[in-house]
């Protein structure tokens, strides 16, 4: 109904909460409730039907900063002539006012960004705009106060903005974002195809923070059956598979030897691999519970050969807890992939998948 707005005096840098009404809504609700009660107020306070030379004096009044008044600076000067037997008298003062402009901030902005001419959704490099007339301020403050959809759908635009430019810090931040949604379900009903067609992209970016934030996120949105039918559709599952292969061709170091952000000719630590496989098989556990995202998997690997090897004792892995969880959560997307899919089953078989399941049985083996 109404809202509040915050009002930042530039010359003074002092904030004031002023309410913002909608008077046709409080009266629809006082009349409901209580016919006989009066709509109290003062006239200073701001309403939605004000135009913008009317709120800029109530909003000045209650800073102190009234645009109608006058005031006088300094002493009068007189002036005495005479001019065709005429005394004239003129006396001259000097006053001053106060002139006021109202500029907005819009919630997210980012004076990093680009400008986007090309998608005004996507602009969020302005860090504050004049409102310079009556439509304008009418336009701004049409949908207030935002619902909870209304502020997700501009964060949402806002982490796909940050996605989207070619800077490694901004893309951290984007996808660091969609991760910290996805971990609460409601945040997740706005999420569309072109939200997640940025993150699923840095899913093989050359900066590693990037691309394991990103696989964290889609983690966390693939428990969503709406939002796997999208990730499916950005061909989601061959690129987790492709970063999966990648990761074990990858020479790794120990940490200590290795303090970069971006991948350095296929090298990476064993603490960014173990970190990013884990985010990578997690996202293909998740997704292979969907029939219709198992089945581009058994296309491209019908023996699950990349699984069966993170399934099995490779060289290279100090951090044993690490090791012993990633054979034991890829054996885990194995078995959920045999139990679910009578065609996984079928394509296992005909490749000799029952030789390498009782492969990883046999500890001399494996």
């Amino acid at each position: 109904m109404s809202f509040v707005a915050d009002v930042l005096l530039e010359e003074t840098h002092e904030v004031l909460q002023v309410p913002i009404i909608k008077p046709k809504n409080l009266k629809k609700l006082l009349t409901e409730n209580a016919p006989r009660i009066p709509i109290l107020g003062s006239s200073n306070v701001p309403t939605t039907d004000n135009d913008l030379e009317q709120l800029l004096h109530h909003v000045g009044t209650l800073f102190g900063k009234d645009p109608t008044k006058w005031e006088k600076v300094g002493e009068t000067k007189t002036d005495i002539t005479e001019q065709d037997g005429k005394r004239i008298i003129r006396r001259t003062g000097m006053f001053t006012g106060t002139e006021l402009h109202l500029w907005v901030h819009p919630q997210y902005n980012d004076p990093r960004l680009p400008l986007r001419p090309d998608q005004p959704q996507l602009e969020f490099s302005v860090q504050k705009k004049e409102i310079t007339s009556t439509e304008e301020w009418q336009q701004l403050i049409a949908d207030q106060p935002w619902i909870s959809s209304r502020r997700r759908q501009l964060l949402l635009n806002f982490l796909q903005a940050k996605l989207e430019s070619e800077d490694a810090e901004l893309q951290q931040e984007g996808a660091r974002g969609m991760w910290e949604l996805s971990i609460n379900k409601p945040h997740q009903a706005e999420i569309e195809l072109c939200h997640l067609k940025p993150l699923v992209q840095h899913l093989q970016s050359n900066n590693i923070e990037v691309s394991k934030t990103s696989a964290t996120a889609v983690w966390g949105l693939a428990v969503n059956e709406r939002l796997r039918s999208l990730l499916l559709e950005l061909d989601v599952v061959t690129v987790l598979m492709q970063i999966a292969r990648q990761l074990l061709k990858m020479q790794c170091v120990a940490d200590p030897d290795f303090q970069g952000t971006y991948l350095a000719g296929s090298i990476i630590s064993q603490t960014q691999r173990n970190q990013l496989q884990a985010a990578v098989l997690g996202s293909l556990s998740v997704m292979l519970v969907d029939a219709a995202c198992r089945r581009p998997l058994v296309a491209l690997e019908p023996g699950c050969d990349t699984l069966f090897q993170l399934s099995s004792n490779l060289d290279g892995y100090a951090d044993r807890p690490w090791a012993a969880a990633r054979r034991e959560t890829a054996a885990k997307a194995i078995t959920s992939l045999i139990q679910r899919d009578h065609d996984a089953r079928m394509q296992l078989i005909v490749t000799g998948g029952i030789v390498k399941v009782l492969d990883l049985l046999d500890s001399k083996v494996s």
